[in-house]
């Protein structure tokens, strides 16, 4: 049985309906993690990608936070911005839950790029998932290319990118975070351009969100759904 809080489930039920198809799956067993290094206390991984020539980058530690409170900052969505790295805006398109918590979201991103790469936006499918048996609950962000939604003035759309957070309750005040990213600009560039921008990633994500669930106004939020 999971040991966090009811409120803490309810926000990771996903949420009834067909889910649209996805331009990247991950299947854990399909990918062969090699350690990398340890940047203070994350961990970096990185591995093939099956059916992409880019590789997965992957990050994990442990937060001092409850699961709760990093999940409200998950449900910030139009405050991605200001933590997530290289997010120039990101906002919620439409709730394809029933409602905030359900953590299912269509949301738009725009994306700062290294030149000679033209900024990029993309459309991702947000996805919240709870594995009752594990203690463990997961929210991707797929990429969707038929949102119909215009590309971004002086940008160039994304079509594939891939993330997923992987939450596993340690105790009440402990989460051990897990994220990991593949991103295919859809360029004739060598992997090593692509990945002089997006290798970091996943170890400044873990850095932002840690720094983002300091703010008390994620603690509050936490507090209120409980009541």
């Amino acid at each position: 049985m999971l040991k966090y809080p009811v409120y803490a489930l309810c926000i990771l039920i996903l949420s009834a309906g067909t889910l649209y198809a996805r331009e990247v799956s991950f299947t854990e067993n399909d990918y062969n993690w090699d350690y990398v290094k340890k940047k203070g206390d994350i961990k970096i991984f990185v591995s093939e990608t099956p059916e992409s020539r880019y590789r997965t980058f992957k990050a994990e530690t442990v937060i001092d936070q409850p699961l709760e409170v990093l999940m409200e900052v998950l449900l910030d969505v139009d405050g991605f911005a200001s933590w997530l790295p290289d997010c120039i805006l990101s906002r919620n398109l439409k709730t394809l839950g029933k409602d905030r918590l359900d953590g299912h979201y269509l949301v738009h991103v725009i994306w700062d790029s290294i030149w000679p790469i033209k900024n990029r936006d993309f459309i991702i499918e947000v996805v919240s998932q709870i594995f009752w048996k594990d203690d463990v609950v997961t929210v991707e962000l797929i990429s969707r290319d038929d949102s119909g939604v215009p590309v971004a003035e002086g940008t160039k759309r994304l079509k594939k990118f891939y993330s997923r957070y992987q939450f596993t309750f340690v105790d009440r005040n402990h989460t051990h975070v897990c994220y990991s990213m593949v991103v295919d600009p859809g360029l004739p560039f060598p992997r090593r351009l692509v990945e002089i921008q997006t290798a970091s990633i996943p170890y400044k994500t873990l850095k932002g969100l840690e720094k983002r669930a300091k703010d008390p106004i994620f603690r509050e939020r936490a507090v209120q759904e409980l009541f």
